[in-house]
């Protein structure tokens, strides 16, 4: 039997991708939606929604689920599995995942981004045993313990405030001398006491036996912080390791998009944080995302 050529795949269901869907369907092209985690991408990381708009008695999970619900009821394919490669035969995309291989007349690309890591010794060997990305995932695993946070922007000083309510004291550990969140964020830090900020100093090695039990620190001397776990927020990479068309991304990896969305590859649309710009928020993303989709039928019809 001949394999189904989708109208369009989306690659990552997070706002970006799950408002793709719902456009893109509703303009009834053939959709397949394709995730390697859990629906809601970076959605999944908040607890609290403070700034999309509308929207005051959801946490960031309920928006995740009703976003994904909404489109599941349209009729949406979903399939999970890490994107692998993606190439183009003529007018025909191939997407290959760890699960299954797609053709498709055009792609949406939403795979946002994922925490760097901070390269230092011990780092790798304790993820998942002290060492986490997220602190709404794994921060109550350590009540009653001190914790430190890498990182001097208001994404480092919002998830102390989640870690400040669960564990004992919360370090926050910065290069530079002042942390640079906005200031509404830096106005709630003075509610907590139990947040420390240590200023002018760099993290050099991470030790443990089973699980984490300290950080190397370096600042005016070098010494020894106990801590239960480390979670670095020092800031981000795109998930674009699968696209092989290097003309289409900065030299940071994001990729370069027009007014309409689409890169320089004709039929190859990007949406969301993937995307190199200035503001990544979720309202820009579910923006981004109508676009793309609109862009895509547009580029549809044009082959038809």
């Amino acid at each position: 039997m001949e394999q189904q050529i989708f109208d369009i795949t989306i690659i990552g269901a997070g706002p970006a991708g799950l408002a793709a869907a719902i456009y893109a369907k509703r303009s009834n092209n053939t959709i397949k939606l394709i995730e390697k985690g859990a629906p809601g991408g970076k959605l999944n990381l908040y607890e609290k929604l403070e700034n999309y708009p509308g929207v005051t008695d959801l946490t960031a999970h309920d928006l995740a689920y009703k976003m994904y619900e909404q489109v599941m009821g349209l009729g949406v394919e979903v399939s999970y599995g890490d994107v692998i490669s993606i190439t183009k035969d003529e007018n025909i995309f191939t997407i290959e995942s760890d699960e299954e291989k797609i053709l498709s007349k055009t792609i949406i690309v939403s795979s946002g981004t994922s925490e760097k890591k901070m390269g230092i010794p011990g780092e790798d060997a304790f993820i998942g045993r002290g060492v986490s990305y997220c602190a709404t995932c794994d921060g109550a695993f350590f009540k009653g313990k001190d914790v430190a946070v890498i990182g001097h922007s208001s994404k480092a000083v919002e998830e102390s405030f989640f870690l400040a309510t669960h564990v004992n004291r919360v370090f926050i550990i910065s290069r530079g001398e002042k942390l640079l969140a906005n200031p509404t964020l830096m106005a709630k830090l003075l509610e907590y006491p139990n947040i420390i900020h240590v200023p002018n100093t760099i993290p050099f090695q991470i030790i443990g036996d089973a699980a984490v039990t300290g950080i190397k620190l370096r600042g005016q001397e070098e010494y020894l912080m106990p801590v239960s776990a480390v979670f670095p927020f020092i800031g981000s990479v795109p998930n674009t390791s699968f696209i092989s068309f290097k003309e289409t991304m900065d030299a940071g990896g994001y990729l370069l998009v027009n007014q309409n969305m689409e890169t320089s590859i004709p039929g190859l649309f990007g949406a969301g944080d993937v995307i190199s710009k200035t503001l990544r928020q979720i309202v820009t993303s579910t923006s981004d995302g109508a676009l793309a989709a609109f862009n895509a039928n547009k580029f549809i019809r044009k082959l038809s």
